[in-house]
């Protein structure tokens, strides 16, 4: 199971939301950990930025993260905004 670091970005954005949301992501987060391509996170390459990818913590939140030196670093997290391009 890969670590994962979690961004300064990404600390600042997950403060900033709602307690329940928050649990939302730490669960996908989870799930994330223990495998990437779990069904229910639909993760997908994003497009727009090098080696950076998107999953879903529900159907409104999203996590934007990379592989680094065989970690899972953390970048965004926040609404569909954060990928829109």
């Amino acid at each position: 199971m890969p670590d994962v670091i979690l961004s300064n970005t990404f600390k600042k954005a997950l403060s900033a939301m709602t307690e329940k949301d928050q649990k939302r992501v730490w669960q996908a987060l989870c799930k994330l950990q223990s495998d990437p391509r779990y069904s229910s996170l639909r993760t997908k390459k994003v497009q727009a930025l090098e080696d950076v990818f998107e999953s879903s913590a529900s159907d409104n939140i999203r996590v934007l993260w990379k592989w680094q030196d065989g970690k899972i670093l953390l970048l965004l997290v926040g609404g569909h905004e954060i990928v829109e391009y």
